[in-house]
């Protein structure tokens, strides 16, 4: 009998996998608390920050060296999120990791 018990738990836990496989990751909305260090609330309760949130280089302030032939320049991009920002964060399955897409812009 545990052989087809063995069998049962095994098949329960190949349908589990497949669901998770179908939908690896969810776009969820949040909002900035606090620019420095990064933390934004993603629900009533939940609030991420440290390794638990992934910032793009585009949504932070940054320099670009910029070559033209033998002219060199250097540009400062003043991008940082704000505190009370909206933005569109990528969740990996198990919510373990928010990676934040793009700022969401009121209409």
């Amino acid at each position: 009998m545990a052989d087809v018990n063995d069998l049962v738990r095994l098949i329960k836990k190949a349908a589990v996998d497949a669901v998770k496989a179908g939908k690896p990751a969810n776009v969820i909305i949040g909002v900035v608390t606090s620019a420095s260090p990064l933390k934004v609330k993603i629900s009533e309760k939940v609030e991420v920050s440290g390794a638990l949130l992934i910032c793009p280089q585009h949504l932070t302030n940054h320099q670009i060296t910029l070559k033209d032939g033998d002219d060199t320049k250097t540009v400062q991009f003043m991008n940082a999120l704000k505190k009370n920002e909206k933005v569109a964060l990528l969740s990996n399955q198990g919510g373990q990791q928010f990676f934040i897409l793009d700022r969401i812009e009121e209409a």
